[in-house]
């Protein structure tokens, strides 16, 4: 049976965290710690699912001095990687830490040409057939449409993998329409989508219902420190997360969803496969740099999470 997991970046990056006391605009800013990973959704949920024992592989695409470093670094990690090499530069992403909040400035990417697209499809075709569950997480390069994640969704689907779709915006309108497995957007993004408010639970309810009478199997809305909402198989689920002394909210996301890749591989029943990903999510939230967790802490935070039953249909 195949168990492994494939993780797609299409805009893989290095992440660079900046923790900064007190962070002014138009002032020099002195940093405290820096951290510095080979970063991209994809990547950070590569990093999470092989920290927590998993057999995964990432790919996407990378180019330039920054690929560079990004290949050689999760070379030397615990996990196997098989890039597309393309002639621009991957991009570089900067969170800055100060105290309580976070400020993101994230760099467009790269411009993929027709030959590298293709070149790609090829080699996620053959790394997909091997593949149990396939997670395409982030925003899409220049040059490459936003109906990319349907085309790969369609692929893997033939291959026999259970598929994880983490976009927003038209990538992820468009790859609802691949019919993936398992989709997981958060609030925010759920509402530029659906164009209102999600602000009850029954609203929230009433939306995963019509995804999951749409063919969607499995619909997570993650709610950050508030946990999530799932739908599966007829019945609607709420996550609540233990409560943690977070230090950066970057990765949780792309930790949730390791955390249901490695249940939907390993063929868990569904509360076990939100405890253990709400679990991961809250190990994220400990550290500095995104996708970071421990295993230590995943086991000890499963036990702590609160899954509730909120509908039924």
């Amino acid at each position: 049976m195949k168990m492994l997991i494939l993780t797609v970046t299409l805009n893989a990056a290095i992440d660079k965290t900046y923790v900064i006391d007190h962070f002014a605009l138009s002032q020099v800013n002195r940093t405290k710690e820096i951290t510095a990973l080979p970063g991209g959704k994809g990547i950070n949920v590569a990093r999470v699912a092989s920290a927590l024992g998993e057999e995964v592989i990432a790919t996407g695409f990378v180019g330039g001095y920054n690929g560079k470093y990004v290949a050689k670094s999760l070379k030397e990690q615990a996990f196997q990687c098989d890039f597309q090499e393309i002639r621009e530069e991957s991009r570089l992403c900067i969170n800055i830490l100060d105290n309580d909040s976070s400020t993101e400035i994230l760099e467009n990417g790269p411009n993929i040409r027709p030959e590298e697209l293709m070149a790609f499809l090829e080699k996620f075709d053959s790394l997909s057939k091997k593949s149990r569950v396939v997670a395409m997480s982030g925003s899409i390069p220049r040059g490459v449409t936003s109906a990319i994640y349907k085309q790969m969704i369609e692929i893997a689907d033939r291959n026999g993998a259970y598929t994880i779709l983490d976009s927003s915006g038209d990538s992820f309108i468009e790859g609802l329409k691949g019919r993936p497995y398992m989709v997981k957007p958060n609030k925010e993004e759920l509402e530029k989508v659906l164009g209102h408010s999600l602000d009850t639970d029954a609203r929230i309810c009433a939306s995963i219902q019509q995804y999951l009478n749409d063919g969607i199997q499995l619909f997570v809305l993650s709610m950050g420190s508030h946990g999530a909402f799932v739908g599966y198989n007829g019945e609607i689920f709420k996550a609540s997360p233990p409560i943690v002394d977070a230090v950066n909210p970057v990765g949780c996301g792309d930790a949730l969803v390791a955390g249901f890749a490695i249940g939907i591989a390993q063929g868990m029943k569904i509360k076990e496969i939100i405890k253990l990903a709400t679990a991961t999510a809250a190990s994220n939230a400990l550290h500095h740099g995104a996708g970071m967790v421990k295993k230590v802490e995943v086991e000890n935070y499963i036990k702590q999470v609160q899954v509730n039953k909120l509908m039924v249909f």
